[in-house]
């Protein structure tokens, strides 16, 4: 009996922190912009790449020690 696993379609790899690179170009990603809202730090990346408009949204649980 074959199992099967659903794939998500949004999964991207992790990446080290600090060390994000854009999805489109390969160039690197720099942080604009950071936020802890609800128990959770957002961080805002952007390509640094001339010509080259993608963003970046990371989402991570604030650990409350």
């Amino acid at each position: 009996m074959d199992t099967t696993y659903p794939e998500s379609i949004g999964w991207r790899p992790k990446q080290a922190a600090g060390a994000r690179t854009c999805p489109r170009c390969g160039a690197t990603m720099m942080e604009v912009d950071r936020v802890v809202e609800g128990g959770y730090l957002y961080i805002w990346y952007e390509c640094c790449e001339s010509g080259c408009d993608e963003q970046w949204l990371a989402k991570t649980a604030v650990c409350d020690a």
